[in-house]
């Protein structure tokens, strides 16, 4: 199997497998009892929180753990907008964004909130700041920016959207969803100055269905669910503490092996942009500059859909784009102005460490069969109607 779909979710790590297990056999105590057997348990949510909150430079206290990064977005966007909505009714995004923020976004305009989306600047097909910073006045809210696209890799310019908002009109909040670049690339707070971040465990190696909010000290949240106490308030029931542990721990190993990784998938992002070459009509639609984990192309005249599945009978696992919008062609390449046929034959390709030069060999390979394949059916189509 040579799988290349990791931005749709990764393998887990054996180390945080091991931690894991141990919170299914061994400290499995619920972290709201007061006996040491629950005390235990909440030792290990704390670690966790301290190891998420080190990948980002941020104070231990400010990181809420959530269902999974989908949640973390609905929380920041609802809760930011409900509790802060005397301040304004103007929201900015990007028409790029991932479905958990778009889908609330489009909630809250049905609520009468204003909401812009920034789309791509039509040469360069990239997010530019002066457009986003175009839109701001008096009346915004909230901005909410993601920092790493998932379908192209673009990196987009949230640090300084950051700095010129917080110059000019620092009341405005700042909402990144950083699921495809936490643990992947350095996100410093200090620098990225946002006053809520979203990410994901099963992105990095860790287990599905566990995420993480930061928030700024002083920023208002209003909370979505109510129950008991735990996590603020904004996520109140017995904590997952075997998410958690995980997420804590797959933190850990990319903050220690963050800059190896990096340097191992932009070698393999350059391999593959070598070889990809060879192939007939191919669009490459991710630049150098993207984030070196997802490669977006286009193989022009063969459908996205018949490609993902050739390759998956062969074990290759590829993507058509977000593993969240499956059956839908690509919002965020038709955001960018791109043609049917580029937007209809397209492939997401995402690596991980594991991936080797090999998996790249074998994936060009087996898309030349198909092309030529599928044009040997047509000369016999077409040799047989005459």
């Amino acid at each position: 199997m040579i799988y290349l779909d990791n931005c749709a979710t990764t393998k887990v790590n054996e180390k945080v497998v091991k931690a894991v297990n141990e919170t299914f056999v061994d400290n499995y105590g619920n972290p709201s009892s007061l006996h040491h057997f629950g005390m235990d348990a909440f030792q290990l949510v704390a670690n966790a929180r301290a190891q998420v909150a080190n990948l980002i430079g941020a104070p231990t206290s400010s990181i809420i753990f959530t269902n999974g990064g989908t949640f973390s977005n609905n929380i920041a966007l609802f809760g930011v907008v409900y509790a802060n909505k005397e301040r304004g009714r103007r929201i900015i995004t990007t028409a790029i964004e991932h479905s958990s923020v778009l889908a609330p976004l489009k909630r809250l305009e049905e609520k009468g909130f204003e909401v812009i989306y920034v789309k791509p600047d039509p040469i360069s097909k990239e997010i530019k700041a002066e457009d986003v910073l175009s839109y701001v006045n008096e009346d915004t809210i909230l901005v909410s920016l993601m920092h790493v696209n998932n379908e192209t890799g673009e990196i987009l310019p949230v640090e300084k959207v950051c700095e010129e908002i917080k110059k000019h009109h620092p009341s405005i909040l700042i909402h990144s969803d950083c699921v495809q670049s936490y643990g992947k690339i350095p996100i410093e707070l200090y620098k990225l100055k946002v006053d809520l971040l979203t990410a994901s465990a099963h992105k990095i190696g860790s287990l599905k269905g566990t995420g993480m909010l930061y928030v700024k000290e002083g920023v208002k949240l209003q909370p979505l669910f109510y129950g008991g106490p735990q996590e603020k308030g904004y996520t109140p029931g017995t904590e997952n503490v075997p998410g958690i542990v995980g997420f804590g721990m797959a933190s850990e190993i990319c903050m220690k092996t963050m800059k190896e990784r990096l340097h191992h998938v932009t070698h393999l992002k350059s391999f593959l942009l070598d070889n990809i070459k060879e192939l007939p009509d191919i669009h490459i639609n991710s630049k150098e500059n993207y984030l070196p984990y997802v490669v977006s192309i286009s193989l022009l005249g063969h459908d996205s859909h018949d490609m993902v599945d050739y390759l998956g009978n062969r074990g290759i696992y590829v993507s058509a784009g977000s593993a969240c919008n499956k059956d839908q062609r690509s919002h965020v390449l038709k955001a960018c102005g791109y043609s049917p046929d580029i937007i209809n034959s397209v492939l997401r390709i995402s690596f991980s460490y594991e991936n080797t030069e090999e998996d790249v060999i074998t994936l060009c390979k087996t898309l030349k069969e198909y092309i030529q394949g599928k044009e040997d059916r047509q000369c016999l189509l077409k040799t047989r109607k005459n």
